[in-house]
């Protein structure tokens, strides 16, 4: 069961009312705020903005702590790995989203370093879907049937090579977590 080890209250996180019941839990969840301003699971209205690790229950309304800034033990990871809040649903692991939310340096520590993305709860993230469609490209069009029909062939493989480089690009950014495709 994963536990606070390192939290500065004042400066390590905020407080904020729970949306809903929360039952307490052995593993941490990325939260956000919806447009209330309470805490949910996932991102809500805001993005991940925090992570709750809380084994106790708590009631609608109730106060909570999201951590932003401090340390988990008992997390149960792998060393040297960066961990994500996924996209949806707030759970924490090692497949990449939008929403970073630390790494380990032992296997059972997480070091916790929530800062918002910047973007908009995303549902199309590497990691959080089965895959992004091939762009399309649309065909070289011959002007006024000038081209011959070598000349189309050579034109349909520039743009399949075209198509497969930035197919490549937008599968490296995402793999970083660089990017998400809305």
């Amino acid at each position: 069961m994963a536990r606070i080890d390192k939290y500065q209250p004042v400066a390590g996180g905020f407080r904020a009312p729970l949306h809903a019941a929360y039952t307490g839990a052995a593993a941490p969840i990325g939260v956000g705020l919806n447009s209330s301003g309470r805490v949910v699971a996932g991102p809500g209205q805001t993005g991940i903005i925090g992570v709750v690790c809380a084994p106790y229950d708590k009631g609608a309304g109730d106060i909570i702590d999201c951590m932003t800034n401090g340390e988990l033990v008992e997390f149960g990871g792998v060393a040297g790995t960066r961990y994500y809040a996924h996209a949806t649903t707030g759970v924490i692991s090692s497949t990449p989203s939008i929403y970073a939310v630390g790494h380990t340096v032992e296997a059972d520590r997480l070091v916790v370093r929530v800062a918002p993305s910047g973007a908009a709860p995303a549902t199309n993230v590497v990691g959080d879907q089965t895959g992004i469609a091939d762009l399309a490209l649309t065909d070289i069009d011959a002007a006024a049937g000038e081209a011959t029909a070598a000349a189309l062939d050579d034109a349909n493989t520039n743009q399949d090579l075209i198509e497969a480089k930035i197919n490549a690009i937008i599968a490296a950014l995402e793999a970083a977590g660089l990017l998400a495709v809305v």
